[in-house]
This record gives C-alpha cells, sequence and structure tokens, in this order.
C-alpha cells in the first residue's frame, strides 16, 4: 500500500491506529487493527511537511519542519495552529508593543511573526521581502545574522 509520494519523515501507533507524515507535506492516518492496514484520511499541509507525532483522544499533535505545531481534531479534520517560529537561521529582531499585547519577531528566514502575548498565540505572519533573492545570488557570500557565534555562517 502506497500512502506517501515522498519518504515518511514521522510514524506513530496508538490506540489502533497507524499514523505516518511524509516529505509530501501530509499525514495519512491508517486503521490497524487485527493485522489490517486500511488508510482512513489523509490530511495535506500547506507549507511544510511532518517531523513528529503524537496522538491522544481523536487529536493528533504534528510537529512540523518549519517549527510550527498544530493540533488535529481526527473526525473534524480542523487544524488549530499552536505553534510557530523562525525556522532558518536566527531570529534577530524583537519589538514588545505593550498597547496592543503583541511580540513581532524578525528572522533570518525572511518572516515577520506577530504574537499575541496576553492570550497565548500566534497571530499571523508576514514576508520582509519579496525579492529575498539577489539578482547576483551566485556571488554572494552566505552568512547569518549574529557576529557573535562561535560557529562559522553558513
Amino acid at each position: 500500500m502506497k500512502a506517501h509520494a515522498a519518504e515518511v519523515t514521522a510514524l506513530i501507533h496508538e490506540s489502533g491506529k497507524l499514523i505516518s507524515g511524509g516529505k509530501d507535506n501530509k499525514i495519512v492516518i491508517y486503521n490497524a487493527k487485527g493485522g489490517e492496514c486500511t488508510i482512513e484520511k489523509t490530511i495535506e499541509f500547506d507549507s511544510s511537511f511532518p517531523k513528529a507525532l503524537d496522538y491522544f483522544n481523536g487529536n493528533i499533535l504534528v510537529g512540523l519542519r518549519n517549527g510550527s505545531i498544530y493540533e488535529i481534531n481526527e473526525s473534524s479534520e480542523e487544524k488549530r495552529h499552536i505553534m510557530a517560529s523562525h525556522h532558518e537561521g536566527e531570529a534577530w529582531g524583537l519589538e514588545v508593543v505593550p498597547e496592543d499585547n503583541l511580540i513581532l519577531t524578525i528572522g533570518d528566514d525572511n518572516k515577520v511573526m506577530v504574537f499575541d502575548y496576553e492570550n497565548k498565540k500566534f497571530v499571523r505572519q508576514g514576508t520582509i521581502s519579496e525579492n529575498s533573492q539577489p539578482k547576483n545570488q551566485e556571488k554572494v557570500k552566505k552568512v547569518t545574522a549574529s557576529t557573535l557565534s562561535v560557529y562559522p555562517p553558513n
């Protein structure tokens, strides 16, 4: 039975369910009772692939490669985005906006992220520049934003 179009990156067996996540940006839920495996449903993600899975009481916790964590209700397939993060390079800017209860971060991954610290939730993200790749990309040396790192640049 082929359920993924790319390699499997996460797998869990719990309560008669087998759940797999793959580099094709989806999770597949199988009924794994009685020695038979049949596919029950497939749930897709837009931006990244699953790296970690957990299952409890009909809810699936999915950790994605891009640093996001989702809680998915298995029966309704409703996704709740419970964690977001910068996932490439360093976060190098932080601004607290106390009158709006917001924290804004920016990083090497070309993202601006907004968090509501009073309600402890991710609000939204945007892109710093649509022109993230310079025209002379082959000549540009890849470096990170920090000069304090003991590690060499990328």
